[in-house]
């Protein structure tokens, strides 16, 4: 949600995969995983009002986020954190641990978020 236009609704999406990677750093070792799902689109939702110029037959279904919702819940995905995963590329045809690579990607933009400069921990 990037795109002009998409104010305030994708700063907040922004904010909580911030959050998000924040808490599976933090929870890491613990046994409690943070991962994020986004469909990959517009979904058809209400959140879409019905004057909206796009033809509603051609959006996202919610359910497209379905299979790896279910995944992430399984055991398969126990030690799964940190990750984000876009429903529209999810190939249910595949084994599961294929389709959460190639739906997959690390949470919260990890390769731009870098400080070149950190300040030496204690006094």
């Amino acid at each position: 949600m990037l795109r002009g236009g998409s104010t305030p609704y994708g700063p907040s999406k922004a904010s909580a995969e911030a959050l998000s990677a924040v808490m599976a750093a933090d929870l890491e070792g613990t046994g409690v995983t943070t991962n994020v799902v986004i469909p990959g689109g517009i979904v058809d939702t209400p959140m879409i009002p019905w004057q909206a110029p796009f033809r509603r037959e051609e959006l996202l279904q919610p359910d497209v986020m379905l299979p790896s919702v279910y995944w992430l819940c399984s055991d398969e995905a126990n030690d799964v954190t940190g990750r984000r995963f876009l429903g529209i590329r999810w190939d249910a045809a595949k084994p599961a641990d294929v389709a959460s690579q190639e739906a997959g990607a690390p949470i919260g933009w990890k390769d731009l978020a870098v400080q070149p400069v950190r300040p030496p921990l204690g006094a």
